[in-house]
């Protein structure tokens, strides 16, 4: 092309010089204004080709200037000049064109390079992501459906596509209808909206959408359509809705939680001041349950309290709240129980169906229950209130042997604030030293002389006087000072012992609490070392009890204190639920029976039969049987018949305080203590 016009140009050039022999004026200005004409020409032509306008141009000029030079008139020498200015100007503004175009296509083409890449992007988007785009026409029907957006709305892109938008909102719920409402205004309104959780009923089944869309307008502002993105957040919801339920409800039974129960108090108690709407409040506790647990295991335990969770629904109103407040602790929240016993009425009949046995995975369990109730406003106006004197009840009623309701009496308050009293003066008892020990004799059931004592303690109040065990043992163990108290006594009896003869033995009784801490062999073992007190005049008692948990640790234990030297016995032999299993496991020295067998053996047979089968089992173990709770003389014949080795109770002695030990043993033993009275009655003083 460059070339073309390098030959063309050299033709135009030559025009001038044939003009040179004119030297007419209009004549030369005729042949400037062809030339400016051509020039213009090829300037328009060419604008394109900067390099092919100079070809064309450079020889039409130079031919031009050089007829100019040779005619040598003045208005040549101009004509040429504008030529030159002329065309200096067409070559940078084509110059200046040609850029603009390239500019303007390398754009387009980038244009179109990012829309493949966009196409494709988003077409991998659609094949790959949960997400899929969505959009409509001006008349808001989906439009452009793609395989993924119909996949997740369970249907055909056929029958997708037309559908009006706003129809994608549905639910069968009518608390979500507002969701559903915020969606379609959007779409109606043509509002821009990001994140919007939607109800989506498909197949009669509810699923969630997240949408984000915006409405679309041309270039004359006309509206489009909407475009969006939109996701399946069904999961998510799920979780979102589990998290909620667990926060307020039980996830074992599914029943109200504890932080729920006293957010509906509060707003029983909001409605009792502003109406004067009565309630009340039932606690339960369930009696025997832990037993479960021990013996059959936490899953057996787990799935009885899901069917106490269902029998409990059974016997409570739509308007009743059912809460699982505790472990084995129950409570429920009765609305407008104005009908008269409509409370014992619903108390007898949990009682009732709790009582029932329970099949679980072939187990069949029998339980119970116990239930206290407290009466709004008669018992209280404040939700801590109500609730401490609902417990106040159902302790009363677990105390009544359980298995009963009982209703919060005035009485109750003032019982509690005994306990109160009593559990802050126990922990000051230690340190006041206000225990002391009393022994009472273990006497041979042949000889009735005696072999041994056993260690009873007693809280000496400065103001309430003696305290028997029975009273404050368990209040030692519930709030944690039966470790420091179980401690005190065993160095104590040792340090008692060691000053007797040594024929006679001490026998201590142990804590289930005490095995908890793993620590009570180093207590027995540092007793004896400070004490001085040989290890085979020391007996350890246990209950069956203290063996149901965790036997294995226990019986290991048990097999470390026998490893000091000390005996060990079982007491309250009989009583317990699994006792042969345990002599299997364990070589006891001893087992003692309890007095219940003693105290029936005036009137039932079966307990001579019961007694006579233990003393043939201790005789076959090699194991010695000491009875307590021995009262009369013909006790004391048949327990020396059945071989029974050691005997204890009030027909020998009561317990003995320290001091009477000494005269006791000089009473009973006559002259073979009297060797050793001037030592004894020096240790006594």
């Amino acid at each position: 092309i460059v070339l073309s016009t390098v030959f063309y140009g050299s033709l135009w050039g030559a025009l001038p010089l044939l003009a040179l022999a004119e030297s007419d004026p209009v004549k030369l200005l005729y042949m400037g204004t062809i030339i400016a004409g051509v020039v213009c020409g090829a300037g328009f032509s060419l604008a394109a080709m900067p390099r092919a306008m100079i070809g064309f141009l450079v020889p039409l000029l130079t031919g031009s200037l050089i007829a100019a030079v040779l005619n040598g008139s003045q208005i040549g020498a101009i004509l040429v000049v504008m030529l030159m200015v002329f065309s200096a100007v067409l070559y940078y503004s084509g110059k200046s064109h040609i850029r603009s175009l390239i500019k303007r296509i390398t754009s387009q083409e980038k244009l179109k390079e990012q829309q493949a890449v966009i196409s494709l992007l988003l077409k991998d988007f659609e094949e790959k992501s949960s997400d899929w785009l969505w959009e409509t026409d001006q008349f808001d029907r989906i439009i452009n459906v793609s395989e993924r957006f119909a996949c997740a709305a369970e249907t055909t892109i056929d029958e997708l596509t037309g559908s009006d938008a706003a129809d994608l909102a549905s639910s069968k719920s009518e608390e979500l209808n507002l969701t559903c409402s915020a969606f379609v205004e959007s779409i109606r309104n043509r509002l821009t909206f990001r994140d919007l959780a939607i109800p989506v009923l498909l197949n009669n089944q509810q699923h969630w959408w997240s949408i984000t869309g915006q409405p679309v307008y041309d270039g004359n502002g006309t509206y489009c359509g909407f475009r969006g993105v939109c996701s399946d957040i069904s999961e998510q919801k799920k979780s979102e809705e589990r998290v909620k339920f667990l926060a307020h409800n039980d996830a074992l039974t599914g029943l109200v939680n504890r932080t729920q129960f006293t957010e509906r108090l509060n707003q029983h108690v909001a409605r009792l001041e502003r109406f004067g709407t009565p309630f009340s409040v039932l606690y339960i506790d369930l009696d025997h349950f832990k037993i479960v647990n021990d013996t059959k295991g936490h899953p057996v335990g787990d799935k009885l309290l899901a069917q106490i969770g269902v029998r409990l629904r059974e016997q409570v109103r739509e308007s009743d709240v059912l809460a699982r407040i505790g472990g084995d602790e129950f409570a429920i929240l009765a609305d407008n129980c104005s009908a008269e016993n409509c409370e014992a009425d619903l108390a007898q009949r949990i009682i009732d169906t709790l009582s029932a046995p329970f099949d679980i995975d072939g187990n069949v369990l029998t339980i119970g229950a116990s239930v206290g109730i407290a009466k709004a406003p008669l018992n209280g106006t404040r939700p801590d209130q109500i609730q401490r004197n609902a417990d106040l009840a159902l302790y009363r009623a677990k105390e009544q042997g359980k298995g009963v309701f009982q209703f919060f009496q005035a009485e109750m308050d003032s019982d509690a604030r005994e306990r109160r009293a009593l559990e802050f003066e126990l922990r000051e008892a230690l340190e006041n030293n206000e225990f002391e020990l009393h022994y009472q004799p273990l006497l041979d059931a042949v000889t009735e002389e005696p072999t041994g004592f056993e260690a009873l303690i007693r809280w000496i109040h400065p103001i309430r006087d003696t305290i028997s065990p029975a009273e404050f043992i368990p209040l030692a163990e519930k709030i944690g000072l039966i470790n420091d108290i179980g401690e005190w006594v065993i160095n104590e009896a040792c340090r008692t012992a060691v000053s007797w003869p040594e024929k006679f033995t001490i026998a201590v009784n142990l804590s289930a609490h005490q095995f908890e801490r793993n620590q009570i062999v180093e207590v027995v073992k540092q007793a004896l070392q400070s004490s001085g007190l040989d290890a085979k005049r020391l007996e350890l008692e246990v209950t069956e009890s203290l063996l149901i948990n965790n036997p294995d640790q226990v019986i290991e234990t048990l097999r470390e204190l026998k490893a000091l030297g000390v005996s060990i016995a079982m007491d309250d032999f009989g009583t317990g639920y699994s006792s042969l299993s345990y002599l299997m496991k364990f070589p006891f020295d001893k087992m003692k029976i309890d007095r219940s067998f003693v105290m029936a053996l005036d009137t039932d047979n079966t307990a001579r039969d019961i007694l006579r089968t233990i003393g043939s089992l201790g005789e076959s173990l090699d194991m010695k049987i000491t009875v307590e709770g021995v009262e009369t003389k013909e006790q004391v014949k048949f327990l020396s018949d059945m071989s029974c080795h050691l005997l204890q109770g009030f027909y020998f002695a009561k317990p003995l305080k320290k001091s009477d030990v000494f005269i006791y043993l000089k009473n009973k033993s006559g002259t073979n203590i009297d060797k050793a009275s001037s030592d004894l009655d020096e240790r006594a003083a």
